[in-house]
């Protein structure tokens, strides 16, 4: 039976949901009072929009939960960053469950570097949200071919990893 790990997995996750995490350098917390129109015109620049980081340092060293466990927790932030634009470039090419995915970005990190995946097996409800699982499970290169024939499933499937259960 696996140790029980929640109040060491919840304080990683409340460390890791931040919204400078997001992209947004606190501007989601400011914005959400009554002059939050206007907060959102001043941030607001004009150019190009934003197309997330030139490079992913951090993600480009996991090919498995494992090779999570050395980061400190400002990499794992960094890490979940990286994750996020990931995910949104696989998912603008081949189409998918972008906003549910996007919504457990934080989570699945903190999944898999408390829990010794796959021997403590992570269940996703109805597999909306398995995308990050799936660049972190050695599935990255292949998100490309994601919901193609042939390709990636949409959804977690055992026959495609251990890692999904």
């Amino acid at each position: 039976q696996a140790p029980y790990h929640s109040s060491i997995s919840m304080s990683l996750l409340l460390g890791l949901y931040s919204a400078p995490s997001l992209g947004l350098g606190g501007a989601r917390t400011a914005c959400a009072t009554s002059r939050a129109h206007a907060c959102m015109q001043q941030q607001q620049q004009p150019g190009p929009p934003y197309a997330g980081p030139r490079s992913t340092p951090l993600l480009d060293t996991v090919s498995t939960p494992n090779d999570l466990k050395g980061f400190s927790l400002a990499e794992l932030k960094q890490l979940s960053h990286e994750l996020r634009w990931e995910t949104i470039n696989a998912v603008s090419k081949t189409g998918g469950h972008l906003g549910s995915s996007l919504g457990v970005v934080e989570l699945t990190v903190a999944l898999h570097y408390v829990f010794n995946t796959p021997a403590d097996p992570v269940i996703w409800d109805v597999s909306h949200q398995v995308y990050p699982h799936k660049i972190l499970t050695g599935r990255r290169e292949r998100m490309p071919t994601l919901r193609q024939a042939g390709g990636l499933s949409g959804f977690a499937k055992r026959a495609e990893s251990e890692y999904d259960a």
